[in-house]
Formats: structure tokens, sequence, C-alpha cells
């Protein structure tokens, strides 16, 4: 009689013998070897046995001896992850890790090492943290901490050491104070500097003592007037050119006749082309003239536009007031460059009464009449020998300029 040894690989449920087992002689050999597990995490194995039954004809083939499920068997193995947990079909991995049993991390690249300062860290994996520092003098611009990111990059972006003691070398001039900034440096300017280092000069010349404006008087048609000349220097000790409109510089003295003038010193820095003006007025006027007094209910009608350079004036009486036979009252009392009135005295009072070819007020008093008066003041000013009064200022020549003086 002869054994046949069959081999049946068919999915394992449950091990069923035929009716044959006997008959034929069925049983089974030892199991053999687990197969490799099929995955490092959560995979299958399986392993196998043989069957042993007779070579009849009755007893041909695996199906004599078993139903079709005992040859083989599997089983689970490996039942771990590395991290993370297990979801009934395949390993779930934490943050950071990753592949089929999440075994593998998450890695950064090694940091690149940084100009005038240093990194520190020996890990790269994620969530592992970098720091960095600079060198003295050095200091840092940027985040000093990097952090390694889920995506294997670093967050951040990698930091500057820059230089912060620039000031060491005094690079600022003449004077400046120097702030030290990161890779730069400010210079803070003293007066008449400016400039990155304080070396462009915008200093213009200084006058010391600028004249004053100066009104004067004299009793001729010109004047000689010596003033005090303005003395121009730098502080930064260039040379400074000056020059005057009223001759040279050295000469502070000029005849001016009647009149406004301005007396213009300008001082020039040839080095760097700055210049400063010292500028004053001198008015040369006649001397002036007192007070008119007007007589009593009388008045003065007079000049009330360049009253400074000469005074022309009539005297008058209110209605009903006459001047005295003595004074003419057609005649100009004038006070001109010498200050003094011409002529002198003039009527102190008015006397009661008319008298025939006088000047009077044929309508109330000096207060209420005098807007013909200032009239006839224009006419009589226009046919006088005075008349370039009007006719030098023409615009100022009107009834509206004229001054009336009114008596006690």
């Amino acid at each position: 009689m002869l054994w046949v040894i069959l081999v049946a690989i068919i999915p394992i449920s449950s091990c069923q013998r035929t009716g044959k087992w006997d008959s034929c002689g069925c049983h089974w050999a030892t199991w053999e070897d687990w197969s490799k597990c099929s995955s490092r995490c959560y995979g299958r194995q399986i392993r196998q046995r043989k069957v042993w039954h007779h070579t009849t004809s009755d007893c041909a083939g695996f199906e004599a001896c078993d139903a079709g499920n005992g040859g083989w068997e599997r089983s689970d193995c490996n039942k771990h992850c590395d991290a993370g947990y297990y979801n009934g079909y395949r390993c779930t991995c934490p943050r950071g890790r990753y592949g089929v049993c999440c075994g593998d991390v998450v890695t950064c690249a090694r940091p690149l090492s940084i100009t005038h300062g240093q990194v520190h860290g020996t890990r790269f994996n994620y969530d592992d943290v970098i720091t960095y520092t600079c060198d003295t003098s050095y200091n840092l611009t940027g985040s000093y901490e990097r952090t390694c990111l889920v995506n294997g990059g670093w967050s951040r972006s990698i930091p500057r050491c820059l230089f912060a003691e620039t000031c060491k070398s005094g690079p600022c001039q003449n004077g400046g104070t120097c702030v030290d900034g990161l890779d730069r440096y400010d210079c803070i300017c003293g007066s008449g500097w400016t400039g990155k280092n304080c070396d462009v000069d915008i200093q213009a010349p200084v006058a010391d003592q600028c004249p004053s404006s100066v009104r004067v008087t004299t009793s001729s048609r010109e004047m000689n007037y010596t003033w005090t000349a303005p003395d121009f220097s730098d502080p930064h000790g260039n040379p400074v050119k000056t020059s005057s409109n009223y001759d040279s510089y050295d000469s502070n003295t000029f005849t001016f006749p009647w009149g406004d003038f301005t007396v213009l010193y300008t001082a020039v820095k040839p080095s760097n082309g700055l210049q400063t003006n010292c500028s004053f007025t001198i008015s040369v006027r006649p001397k002036p003239c007192p007070s008119i007094v007007a007589p009593s209910k009388g008045y003065v009608l007079c000049n009330g536009w360049r009253a400074d350079y000469g005074q022309f004036c009539l005297v008058g009486c209110n209605a009903n007031y006459s001047l005295p036979l003595s004074f003419d009252a057609r005649q100009w009392v004038v006070c001109g460059a010498s200050g003094h009135w011409t002529p002198d005295p003039i009527p102190r009072r008015c006397n009661e009464g008319d008298s025939a070819g006088h000047v009077v007020f044929t309508r109330g008093d000096c207060l209420s009449g005098t807007n013909k008066q200032r009239e006839d003041y224009i006419h009589a000013l226009k046919r006088s020998s005075f008349n370039s009064v009007c006719t030098d200022n023409p615009s100022m020549c009107s009834p509206d300029n004229v001054t009336v003086v009114c008596g006690a």
C-alpha cells in the first residue's frame, strides 16, 4: 500500500475531516515553521502542514482527507506601531512621525553657520530648537531661535550678526556725537556742520553788532554821517570777504542828503560760498519844527504830508472874528530846515468883529466849518511859491490831508 503526502493551501476557517478520513488512513504531519511576517508592524504570517493517506482510487487528492481548511493557517504578527496607534488597518502617526509603522521622524536640514556668530543645538528633528549668538561687538538682528517644523523646514529666517560698535573708530568729525546702530552709525552734528560724518561746512559768516537804523536831523540839505561798521567772522576760523554798498568796507562815513538810505554789508565765506547780510537805514531829515499854536478863536491850516521836510501854514479866524490888521491873512507861515517858524510869532488871538480882507469862517467855528477852508488851503498852496509840495506829491495833496489846528 502506498502513502501519498498531499499539501493544499486554502483559506483556514475550521478543521473538518471528510468521511474517508479513517478509510483512507489519513493523518497530519507536523506543522512547518511560520513564514516571515509580511510587515514590520501589524502584518500577516502563514504556516502549513502535510496530510498522509492511501493512494487508492477512493483516496485520491487532499480533499479525500480534509474538507479544505486544515492544510495551513495564518495569524497577525508584529502587532505594534513604533509611534501612534493602530486604527484597524494601519498605523496612525503622531505629528512629526511618518512611515508604515510611524518609525520615521521628520528631520530638518542641518542649519548653516552665520558670519560673526554661532549656532547652538545638536538635534534637528521635529520640534527641536536651535539658537544663535553673536561674537563680541556684534548684535543679533532677527530671531535668536528657530524650530524644526513638520514640513522639514526651519521656522523664521536666519538671523544676522551686525557690527554694533562702529563709533569706536571715531567717524564723526568736528565735534559730532556718534550713535551706534546695527551695521551702521549716525552722527549728530554740532552747529554749522552737516553730512554723514559732520564734515560738510554749512556755517555762514556771523555779524557782530549789526548797527540799528537811525534817524538824524540837520539844518543843512545834506549831512556827513559816521556809523560803526559791523564785524564779521567765521566760527570755524575760515577767511571772510566783506563788501558794502557805500564805498569800501573800511569807509564808514558818507554825506547824505535829506531822505532814507539803506546801508548794506555783505560777508561771503569763500570756502563754502555762504553769505550773511547786515543792513540798516539812515534817515536824514530837516530839524523838526515846534508845534504851532493857533490864535484864540482862530485856526491854522498846514500840509499834513511830508511835514518832516517842511510845513507851510495859513492862519485864519472863526466866524465873527478877525486877525489883527498888522498880520496879513494871505501870508504863509513856514518852518523849514532851520526848525524855526517864519514869521514868528503869529497873532495869539483873533479880534471880535469882521475886518475887510481877512479870511474868516463864514459858518460856525474851527471845529464845524473846516471843509471849505481845507479846499481853499489846497488852492492857495498850488498857487504859492511852495507848490512843489503838491507837484512832487500829487496823490497826497488833497483837502483830506490838510491838518487843522484850532485855537482855544
